[in-house]
Order: structure tokens, then sequence, then C-alpha cells
């Protein structure tokens, strides 16, 4: 049964996965949020504890929704990473549009975004 559930909701443990791990990474070490210049905005906006937080609950919830086949968690904690995750992207692209430079991390932000959109699509 767990082998089942794994295999149907493989795409799903993609984004738990990065999303834990990024949110750990800005938990561990805050002065990412801090002092890297890609960060700018949103490190003026919320503190490194709430934002990273935010990451690992909502992630924890969807490998709970996961685990335990509830399509309503599922769902939901992929819609709030989808939209920490185009909220991280915008403001990545503001700081290139401000700055000087052109940072990978949009990329990133841009792509975890759409492979929620598209996990979203894929439970209606």
């Amino acid at each position: 049964m767990w082998k089942r559930i794994l295999l149907l909701r493989r795409y799903n443990l993609g984004l738990i996965l990065s999303s834990f791990i990024y949110g750990c990474e800005l938990l561990f070490y805050p002065e990412i949020l801090e002092t890297y210049r890609v960060y700018l905005y949103v490190g003026e906006i919320f503190d490194y504890k709430i934002i990273s937080l935010a990451f690992i609950v909502l992630s924890t919830s969807n490998l709970m929704g996961v685990i335990f086949n509830v399509k309503q968690l599922r769902r939901m904690s992929v819609y709030a990473l989808m939209f920490l995750w185009i909220m991280f992207g915008f403001s990545f692209v503001l700081t290139m549009i401000t700055g000087d430079q052109a940072y990978t991390v949009t990329v990133l932000a841009f792509l975890e975004s759409y492979l929620a959109w598209c996990l979203n699509l894929r439970e209606e």
C-alpha cells in the first residue's frame, strides 16, 4: 500500500523535499536572508524564522497529506507553497531589476512554483 501511495505521489515528494531543505537552510543559516543581495526584499519583509518555518511546516503538512492520503491537506499545503515560491521568485526578479546581477535562484523559485501548480492540476 505504501509503495502505491508513494508511486502515485512521487512528484509531490520533490516539492516536499526541496521546500523542506530550503526552509532548513534558511533556518540554520540566517545570514542568507540578512546579507545576500538576492534576498533583499524578502529579508526586509519577513523574519528568517517565520519564512523558514513556513517552508518547513507546509512541506511537512504536505507530507502528512501524502502519507495519510488527505486530498484537502495536500492541496492547501501545495497552494501555500506555490504562493511562497512565487513570492520569492518575484522578490528575486525585483532584486534583479534594481540591481546589476542576474540570479539563478530566480529560475529555481519559478520552477518550484510551476511544479506546485502542476501538482494541483493533477489533483483535480
